[in-house]
């Protein structure tokens, strides 16, 4: 049974993510900006991941290009992160926990409300609090 809530769950989620992009808000332009930097960096990551498979760990070439690479990516995660969390504290974002009890109804949910529902492997999403665009859900595995 409980795989079988999972799929549904996936399922849904596969519908979100197909639905959320960005608006043309003011607001969120850096957050925009952001996103589309930190995709780039896990390109570039990922690229670089795949292109270490034949080397020799002990390359400390490879090793600090590597190390850099992902400390760049930290903290392209970790801007992201904090303007995201800026936008939901100043309202300029709105949170919506989708219950999937009742048949993924969107409720309004608060900033402090999020990491329980979270943890709960429940479905929140972000939208634009100005045009109310689908951003982006959050989901934990």
């Amino acid at each position: 049974m409980k795989s079988k809530q999972m799929s549904k769950n996936e399922f849904y989620l596969s519908k979100l993510y197909k639905k959320s992009k960005f608006c043309k808000c003011k607001n969120l332009v850096r957050l925009h900006s952001l996103a589309e930097e930190r995709k780039e960096l896990e390109t570039l990551c990922n690229d670089l991941f795949d292109s270490l498979s034949g080397i020799h760990k002990g390359d400390d070439e490879v090793r600090d290009i590597y190390e850099q690479k992902i400390y760049e990516r930290i903290s392209f995660f970790n801007e992201h992160n904090l303007e995201l969390n800026l936008l939901i504290k100043n309202k300029k974002l709105k949170l919506y926990y989708h219950n999937e009890k009742n048949n993924y109804n969107k409720q309004p949910t608060t900033y402090k409300r999020v990491e329980k529902l979270l943890n709960k492997k429940k479905i929140v999403c972000v939208h634009c609090s100005n045009c109310n665009q689908l951003i982006a859900p959050i989901f934990k595995k």
